[in-house]
């Protein structure tokens, strides 16, 4: 592993979440590594839900009664899902207004798709787009 980073809603503060603790780990040779790192964690009790590629990495998530608590996101260090999920954060902990349009956009989101998780996340694509590519417009 090169590095943890907390990513995703909790990791920003004053942001609307869902009770998921996202963390991107970034390693080095994701071919090489991912075997044995998904081992360690399934050992420890996470669910392997397999490469999700763009969608997220290679995921694992701890659940609790069908409730999911973490998502682990496996990515290549350096890679565009990492550099994506480290951007997006940092956006959100630096510009108010950037924070704020999002939360309201996830607030809508989840009462629109409120059982569906996919749909949820990818209703927020665009903003993200957006955001990842010319913050000042957002």
């Amino acid at each position: 592993m090169r590095d943890i980073q907390h990513v995703g809603s909790t990791a920003v503060e004053g942001l609307v979440a869902k009770p998921i603790i996202d963390i991107a780990i970034g390693i080095n040779d994701y071919k090489e590594n991912i075997t044995e790192i998904v081992s360690v964690f399934v050992k420890n009790g996470y669910k392997d839900k397999g490469d999700q590629k763009d969608d997220g990495g290679y995921l694992i998530v701890k659940e609790k009664y069908n409730i999911r608590t973490v998502h682990i996101h496996i990515v290549e260090h350096g890679a565009t899902l990492w550099k994506i999920y480290l951007l997006f954060r940092d956006k959100l902990r630096n510009n108010p207004k950037i924070l704020i349009k999002y939360a309201a956009l996830k607030i809508t989101l989840s009462t629109q798709y409120a059982n569906e998780r996919l749909k949820y996340t990818k209703a927020k694509d665009k903003f993200i787009k957006s955001i990842l590519n010319n913050h000042e417009n957002a």
